[in-house]
């Protein structure tokens, strides 16, 4: 089953180079892509609470999450199966915390520092409880 989403989908915008007038999701793509825009919009709200010198601090974390299309490429399946293989390496681990793809920049990688992996966002601090590295150079 597909589910069609425009380019704004619960206030946020969705990028996508796979069309132009949407994205078109899986029911597993679409409910990590939930969880992402979840993720986001409560980055945003919290963002907006901050001092002004300091509102652009979730900005690239922001723009990271919201990158559907790299996130949905890492990882398409339930965030359940990400638990399953990486959630004994994570020390207090709830159901409902977040899981954000992250890869470093290509001029890290050419500088032999680069690195990918998981971040675990805690859902009550939305605070970084973890990086699992899966690969770096």
């Amino acid at each position: 089953m597909k589910t069609s989403c425009r380019t704004s989908f619960l206030g946020l915008p969705v990028r996508s180079s796979r069309s132009k007038a949407g994205y078109s999701f899986t029911k597993r793509e679409f409910t990590r892509a939930l969880r992402l825009l979840e993720l986001a919009g409560r980055l945003k709200e919290r963002q907006r609470t901050f001092p002004a010198e300091d509102r652009k601090r979730f900005d690239a974390l922001i723009k990271r999450v919201l990158d559907l299309e790299f996130q949905l490429e890492a990882w398409s399946s339930l965030e359940s199966e990400l638990r399953r293989l990486y959630g004994k390496k994570v020390e207090g681990l709830t159901s409902k915390d977040y899981w954000v793809y992250f890869s470093s920049p290509p001029g890290t990688w050419k500088k032999m520092c680069g690195r990918e992996g998981w971040y675990v966002f805690d859902y009550e601090k939305l605070k970084s409880k973890a990086f699992i590295v899966t690969r770096r150079n």
